[in-house]
């Protein structure tokens, strides 16, 4: 599970378990109404199994300042 610090999740009985899939626990935030800020976006909240993020080939290291 990859998680931002400064997400909280507002139900305590929510479940962080990978899947047969990657799952986007974050799909929507009270700042922005319960509503996706952006088309793309994944962050915040993220979960993968270990083979999933060996497929992938881990988290890229293109990033520059938030990211």
């Amino acid at each position: 599970i990859f998680h931002d610090v400064d997400l909280i999740p507002l139900d305590d009985r929510h479940l962080y378990r990978c899947g047969d899939n990657p799952k986007h626990f974050a799909v929507a935030l009270n700042k922005y109404n319960f509503r996706m800020p952006y088309r793309d976006y994944f962050g915040g909240v993220a979960g993968f199994s270990r083979n999933q993020y060996m497929e992938i080939n881990g988290c890229s290291n293109v990033y520059f300042g938030w990211g």
